[in-house]
């Protein structure tokens, strides 16, 4: 049996079946995230994630690191959605900015794959309030290699 990214694997089955509003159960990150897939196709995915006072720092505003972890788990999963069993992609070079202070609440991500290759791909993420208020962007390569259990 070939073993497999726990997330590749869950967002083959929400893929297959063309499952959308899905809780992410894949890792406990993820979880903790409060990681909702909203929708998921080839190359992009939409992502809400229910942030709380548990992920805010001492001003009271989400955590710049838990808003790029949002960011990072988008483009991630964008590229996972092309990647086949026994594959996997880790982020190498991870950019962000961050436009605006973000208080307790539901964002979105919505990640794009814009190139995947057999050894390196392309993403980038944009990351709304419920309103569509633009708080955060980002982009990333990714090495796209066999998965390996750290």
């Amino acid at each position: 049996m070939t073993s497999d990214n726990t997330d590749r694997a869950f967002l083959a089955e929400v893929l297959a079946h063309g499952k959308t509003d899905v809780e992410v159960t894949s890792g406990p990150l993820a979880r903790a995230l409060g990681t909702t897939i909203v929708s998921a196709v080839p190359r992009r995915v939409r992502l809400r994630f229910a942030l709380d006072e548990g992920h805010t720092q001492g001003a009271g505003v989400i955590h710049g690191g838990t808003l790029t972890t949002a960011l990072d788990f988008g483009m991630a999963f964008s590229v996972l959605t092309e990647l086949d069993e026994g594959m996997s992609a880790v982020s190498v070079n991870l950019n962000v900015n961050f436009m605006k202070a973000v208080l307790p609440q539901t964002v979105y991500v919505d990640a794009i794959a814009e190139s995947v290759g057999r050894r390196i791909a392309f993403a980038n993420a944009r990351m709304t309030t419920e309103s569509g208020i633009l708080v955060a962007s980002g982009t990333s390569s990714l090495v796209v290699q066999e998965f390996r259990r750290a």
